[in-house]
C-alpha cells in the first residue's frame, strides 16, 4: 500500500469535532455516500493524492450545520484561468436551426457526482430549438456583405 504524503493530508477543521455536528452531518454523509455522490477507497488500494479536510459552517433551518470542504491544497496544482458564464440567451442567441442541445439537472451543484448524481440518477435532455423555415424569397435574412 501507497503511503500518502504527509504534506496533502490536512487535519479536519476545528468545526467538526463539535459532537453535534458530527450527529448532523453524519446522516447527511451517509446519505450522500449511498447516493453515490462520495466514494469508499478500501484501505488495499492506492490512496488520493490529496485529502481534503472536512468541516461545517452554521446554518438557519433544522438541519443548523451546512458540510465544506477546504479545497485549498487540491487548487494548488490548477492554473488561473477566466470563466466566463453564459446565460440561456446568449446559448439561444448561438443556435442554428436544427442544432442539437444536450444537459442535465443539477438539482443540487454540491454534490454532482458522475456515476449517479445527487438524486442517484441524471436527467438527460435534448430537443430541437427555434426552427424555423426560411425561404430565398424571405430578403430579410440574406447575408449582407
Amino acid at each position: 500500500m501507497e503511503a500518502q504524503d504527509p504534506e496533502n493530508v490536512k487535519p479536519n477543521h476545528k468545526s467538526w469535532e463539535n459532537p453535534e455536528v458530527k450527529a448532523t452531518l453524519g446522516e447527511k454523509y451517509c446519505t450522500w455516500f449511498y447516493q453515490g455522490a462520495l466514494e469508499f477507497v478500501h484501505p488495499s488500494l492506492p490512496m488520493p493524492t490529496i485529502t481534503e479536510p472536512q468541516g461545517s459552517v452554521p446554518k438557519k433551518g433544522p438541519d443548523k450545520f451546512r458540510a465544506i470542504v477546504d479545497t485549498r491544497e487540491g487548487n494548488k496544482s490548477l492554473d488561473d484561468w477566466g470563466v466566463r458564464y453564459f446565460t440561456w440567451q446568449d446559448l439561444a442567441d448561438a443556435l442554428t436551426p436544427c442544432a442539437i442541445v444536450w444537459g442535465h439537472d443539477m438539482k443540487d451543484g454540491y454534490h454532482i457526482s458522475v456515476l449517479g448524481g445527487c438524486t442517484g440518477q441524471l436527467v438527460w435532455g435534448w430537443g430541437v430549438v427555434g426552427l424555423k423555415w426560411v425561404y430565398p424569397s424571405q430578403t430579410e435574412y440574406i447575408d449582407s456583405d
